[in-house]
């Protein structure tokens, strides 16, 4: 389980719970054999909300979070053998939502550093 929070650093008091986030895994994940693609499992939208936010903007929390590997298709023995060691799979954590204001919308992306999803205490090192 993970937990991650997201910051619209502009305050409109207007769109306050009216804007909705959307976290997901990897949109643009490359298409290497071996690299594992993860599903996001949990509430996976939520609102933006000034209530939580200590400095004024709005903030999604997202809590309780768990990731599910997808299963690659062509299973079968020795297809591990191909797998990358953790420390070269880098996935990255997307945002998006709709800014719409007075008639205005734009769609807003953001993304988390690169992280290391480790599925195994062996991987810890």
């Amino acid at each position: 389980q993970f937990s991650v929070k997201t910051r619209f650093l502009v305050k409109f008091p207007e769109l306050n719970h009216a804007m909705k986030v959307n976290v997901s895994m990897d949109r643009e994940a490359p298409m290497v054999r071996g690299y594992r693609r993860f599903n996001v499992l949990g509430t996976n939208s939520k609102a933006l909300n000034m209530a939580e936010s200590m400095s004024g903007g709005m903030v999604a929390d997202f809590r309780h979070l768990t990731l599910k590997e997808q299963k690659s298709g062509g299973g079968g023995k020795g297809i591990h053998d191909l797998s990358l060691s953790v420390t070269e799979e880098l996935h990255i954590i997307n945002f998006n939502t709709e800014f719409l204001l007075h008639d205005m919308s734009v769609s807003l992306e953001t993304s988390s550093l690169p992280v290391v999803i480790i599925s195994n205490s062996s991987q810890q090192q």
